[in-house]
């Protein structure tokens, strides 16, 4: 197995605002414990937990993810936190998110979303939610009354 290629930019002193911006991030064939970077792609690998402003994944895993887009293709991961997410071919377990579209093949755990779209499958979404802990809430009032 060869080593995970992991590409970062130079930044020089001569221009500032290199120097400010978080370098991005390219992981093939390897894995990463954390990333912080502006971009990150990942293909054939994996991160545990990655924080940027846009992270692709093409066959890889992530266990956790905060960025402003995602776009998870074949792959899997564990919690996305996001604006916009876009999942392709993937199994999630749970999403946060303003707009979500899970693509066919996709399917997701539990998915909070202001906008959920696409052909895919999300096992318990927002009204879910709200559903379910109606019902418990319920029941344990009247359980509670009737001790």
């Amino acid at each position: 197995m060869s080593d995970p290629i992991v590409e970062q930019p130079a930044t020089t002193p001569e221009n500032p605002a290199e120097t400010d911006h978080r370098p991005d991030v390219t992981i093939e064939r390897g894995g990463v414990g954390a990333v912080q970077a502006d971009e990150v792609a990942v293909s054939f690998g994996g991160i545990g937990a990655v924080r940027a402003d846009r992270v692709s994944v093409e066959l890889g895993g992530i266990g956790a993810v905060a960025a402003r887009e995602v776009q998870l293709g074949p792959g899997g991961a564990g919690m996305i936190v996001a604006q916009d997410v876009q999942i392709g071919q993937s199994i999630v377990r749970s999403v946060v998110a303003r707009d979500v579209t899970l693509n066919r093949g996709a399917m997701a755990g539990i998915v909070l979303a202001g906008r959920v779209d696409g052909d895919g499958r999300a096992l318990i979404d927002g009204r879910a939610a709200v559903i379910a802990g109606t019902i418990f809430a319920l029941a344990w009032v009247i359980l509670r009354r009737l001790r």
